[in-house]
């Protein structure tokens, strides 16, 4: 359950208004009750006076007796009222003294009827003392004044704190929405509270906050350019290195034969050709001119062309070279150009595996839905401690090695939404990749 900062303010609040109110209440009830209790107590001490007074109520001590107690008196004889009509020990109201009701206790005056003994001098009559409701209700006002002050006192300071709550609530807010839009790698400053106050210290470090990850933000993107960079600079000179490698054995061995050679110069032109595309695609990639275009390839017409072009290097190597492509493999949907660096690289890799008097096999088939392509070698396969990181780039056994023509495969191969893997099997070093084949739209 969530508890917002305005319901953890306003809930004690409510809380202790609600106990004052029951407070109020209580102290109303017994504010009532001490009064009408003072009330009686004053009754019942006239009462005892009268009764043990041996004066006679003439009308100036009876004067004196109001100035002195604040309470009317009425003395009846008999035969003056009739009996009946009054209580004999407490009564609310007294119609004949004042038809108008009103007051505290619902009258005007509260009475007591008073019968003098037979020692009294105004025997055998009755006194009725009146004690004015008036006097009672402001002994009351007195009474709860204080505790009315009181509570409005806290009233207003609960309101007080409220909107103080509410006020903290609303910046808490707008903190919370300005650092919400901020966007990653565009900062835009916090407005900062004038109140000199901790809502101030956390805007500001908030503030301080974004603003350096802003900076961190374009320092990290500008290490990732630098590295997509070196990574691609490096991945270029990789091909460039096979391309070069490939145009330049045929040459070498056209040269040390003496003779002209038209398939050495062909092969020598392929990959010239080539390594003059890889370059034309780099640059168009740094320029954002072109995205890889893909088409329709056969495997089974494109493997074979791709392979001729490393029969010199085999044969100058003593590695037998070999490619069988199944009749009827699906066409792939790809990049020949990506297609053609796949093939290349695994090809590479295979014929400095496999070395002198070695083998080399390529593949080309159908599994499903899926093209199958397989190289395989007759190396030793990768030392132990590159297994689980052959994929990975910068990975390589040999000396002069860049360790990056498996990583360029995978990638290739996880573009085009297709599988790459490797085992060794009877002495073969196999790598398998499998692409979607095209079925048409």
């Amino acid at each position: 359950m969530r508890w917002s900062i305005r319901v953890q303010f306003v809930l004690p609040l409510i809380v202790v208004l609600a106990v004052l109110i029951a407070f109020g209440i209580a102290s109303l009830y017994q504010a009532h009750q001490q009064v009408e209790s003072q009330t009686i107590q004053q009754l019942d001490t006239v009462q005892k006076l009268l009764k043990s007074g041996r004066f006679p109520l003439t009308k100036p001590v009876l004067e004196q007796m109001k100035q002195l107690s604040g309470m009317d008196f009425l003395v009846l004889f008999p035969n003056s009222k009739p009996r009946n009509e009054l209580s004999t020990q407490f009564t609310h109201s007294i119609p004949q003294l004042n038809p108008e009701k009103g007051g505290f206790f619902s009258a005007d005056y509260t009475t007591r009827v008073v019968d003098l003994p037979d020692s009294h001098p105004n025997f055998p009559a009755e006194v009725i003392v009146c004690y004015p409701t008036q006097n009672a209700n402001e002994a009351l006002n007195t009474a709860i004044q204080p505790i009315f002050l009181l509570f409005g006192g806290a009233i207003f300071a609960i309101i007080l704190v409220a909107y103080q709550g509410n006020t903290l609530v609303r910046k808490i807010r707008s903190l919370q929405r300005q650092t919400e839009n901020q966007q990653v790698g565009a900062y835009s400053p916090i407005d900062i509270p004038p109140r000199n106050d901790e809502i101030r210290d956390l805007a500001v470090t908030f503030d301080q906050m974004f603003k350096q990850l802003s900076n961190y933000y374009a320092q990290q993107q500008q290490m990732e350019k630098l590295q997509l960079i070196s990574q691609v600079g490096t991945g270029l000179a990789h091909q460039l290195r096979n391309h070069i490698t490939g145009a330049k054995l045929p040459l070498e061995l056209m040269a040390q034969n003496e003779k002209y050679d038209e398939e050495a110069i062909e092969v020598s032109l392929r990959q010239i050709s080539l390594l003059e595309n890889t370059l034309r695609r780099f640059i168009a990639l740094q320029k954002q001119e072109m995205v890889p275009t893909a088409s329709r390839i056969d495997p089974a017409k494109l493997v074979p062309e791709i392979i001729a072009i490393f029969q010199h290097q085999a044969h100058h190597a003593r590695t037998e070279l070999s490619v069988v492509c199944e009749h009827g493999t699906h066409e792939i949907l790809m990049n020949p150009d990506l297609f053609r660096d796949l093939v290349i690289n695994l090809v590479m890799n295979a014929l400095e595996a496999a070395a002198v008097d070695g083998k080399v096999q390529v593949k080309s088939g159908n599994q499903g839905d899926f093209v199958v392509i397989t190289v395989q070698d007759t190396g030793s396969g990768p030392p132990e401690n590159m297994k689980t990181t052959l994929f990975e780039p910068f990975q390589s056994s040999k000396k002069e090695g860049i360790g990056l023509g498996l990583a360029i495969v995978k990638t290739i191969v996880e573009d085009c939404h297709g599988e790459i893997s490797w085992r060794r099997e009877n002495n073969w070093t196999i790598f398998t990749v499998k692409l979607p084949a095209y079925r048409g739209f």
